[in-house]
């Protein structure tokens, strides 16, 4: 243990690392510490000799109290922890591979799948089920005399002999008969 004051009688209390001053045994810090006994790491968002100089990082990052390197939280790179993790990556250091399937989005952060209209699952495989649409399938088709809804838009595909948007209209069937060379009626109009 170091030691300070006349005849060096007085024992130094500095840690990690800090110098003890010969005459008077104050402490001076090492790059990082702070404190009277340097025994306290520098703030969350100092760094360096006295812990004088601010933190860059971004998104939530440590800052090491020593050189001020990032360390980034999940779903951020890059020297200031700014950049997110590129598309179809996620997670620290943006090492882990997304899953989503049908054009879905990967969460960068923790790699969640955001579906696509039509398709649900954790990792976006499963179609609508028949009754329902769009994103996430929440959408229930309104379709009556249909024989399918898309998964995607919800558009109904009729029936034979139904229409309009839901294919709840049946068709109107008109018989027009043409005979060569004669007029005829039918429905109560003239054919002429």
């Amino acid at each position: 243990m170091n030691k300070w004051g006349h005849n060096c009688n007085n024992d130094c209390f500095c840690l990690n690392g800090a110098t003890c001053d010969p005459f008077d045994g104050n402490c001076t810090c090492a790059t990082g510490y702070t404190g009277s006994d340097c025994g306290d790491t520098c703030t969350l968002n100092k760094y360096g000799p006295g812990c004088l100089f601010d933190c860059q990082c971004e998104n939530g990052a440590a800052c090491d109290p020593v050189t001020g390197a990032c360390n980034c939280t999940a779903g951020f790179r890059g020297p200031l922890c700014v950049e997110r993790c590129p598309e179809g990556t996620y997670g620290y250091g943006c090492n882990q591979t997304c899953q989503c399937q049908h054009n879905a989005t990967c969460d960068h952060i923790d790699g969640r799948c955001v579906c696509s209209p039509g398709w649900q699952g954790f990792h976006c495989t499963e179609p609508c089920p028949a009754d329902s649409f769009g994103p996430g399938c929440y959408e229930t088709c309104s379709c009556v005399n249909a024989q399918s809804c898309d998964r995607i838009t919800g558009s109904c595909k009729c029936d034979i002999g139904y229409i309009g948007h839901t294919c709840s209209e049946r068709c109107v069937v008109r018989l027009v008969i043409f005979v060569q060379g004669l007029q005829g009626k039918v429905d109560g109009e003239r054919l002429g």
